[in-house]
C-alpha cells in the first residue's frame, strides 16, 4: 500500500511542478532575450533549459543558446538546530528521573545564484540601406519606417547665394483701452 501512495505522490508532484515555469524573462530586445532559471540542468523533473528555450521562444523566432553564466543574486540563511535527550537510568530499575539534554544551533550563510542563459533568434534579420521608392513592395522589418517625399518651393542649387531670411521684429501688444493709458506716477513718500 505504501509503495503506491508514495507513486501517488511522486506524480502529483512531478505534475504540479510543470505548472509553475521558474523561468524568467531578465531583458530583452528585437533579436536577443536572457532567461534566468534556478538551475543549469535539463534532466528529470527540472527541464530547466527547455522552460527556458520556450519562454524564449515567446519573444523571439527561432531561440538559439548563445550563452550562460552563473549569476548571484543573494544570500541564504539556514538555521538547523538538533536537540538530543538520552536517559541515564540504569536498564534494571523501575523509574529514572535523571536525562540528558544536548543542544546545537549551527546558522550558515549561503550565496544564492541563478544560471542565465542568453538566445539569439537563427532567423536572419534583414536590413536595408536604399530606402524603397514610391512602386515597391512594403518596407522590411529592421529597414526604415517610410520615405518622405520634399515638400513645398525646390531647394536652391546656387551655392554663392544664400537664401534670405526675414528679420525677428519684437514682439508688441495689441492695443486696447488698458493698454492705451497714460502712464502717471503715484505720489507717495521719498518721491
Amino acid at each position: 500500500m505504501s509503495r503506491t501512495l508514495s507513486g501517488l505522490f511522486v506524480c502529483v508532484v512531478a505534475g504540479l511542478s510543470g505548472c509553475a515555469s521558474p523561468a524568467k524573462v531578465i531583458r530583452q530586445d528585437p533579436t536577443s532575450v536572457v532567461v534566468a532559471i534556478p538551475d543549469n540542468t535539463n534532466i528529470w523533473p527540472f527541464y530547466y533549459q527547455d522552460e527556458a528555450k520556450q519562454t524564449a521562444g515567446m519573444y523571439i523566432q527561432d531561440p538559439v543558446l548563445v550563452s550562460s553564466q552563473r549569476v548571484k543574486v543573494g544570500e541564504q540563511t539556514t538555521n538547523t538546530s538538533d536537540t538530543t535527550r538520552r536517559d541515564t537510568g540504569s536498564p534494571d530499575k523501575q523509574r529514572s528521573f535523571t536525562e540528558v539534554m544536548t543542544s546545537s544551533n549551527v546558522t550558515s550563510i549561503s550565496d544564492r545564484y541563478e544560471f542565465q542563459l542568453e538566445f539569439r533568434s537563427a532567423s536572419p534579420t534583414r536590413v536595408t540601406t536604399n530606402p524603397p521608392s514610391n512602386n515597391s513592395a512594403p518596407p522590411t522589418p529592421g529597414g526604415p519606417a517610410a520615405t518622405l517625399a520634399p515638400q513645398g518651393p525646390p531647394l536652391s542649387t546656387d551655392v554663392a547665394k544664400p537664401a534670405s531670411i526675414p528679420p525677428i521684429l519684437p514682439l508688441t501688444p495689441p492695443a486696447s483701452p488698458a493698454t492705451s493709458l497714460p502712464s502717471a506716477a503715484l505720489p507717495g513718500p521719498g518721491r
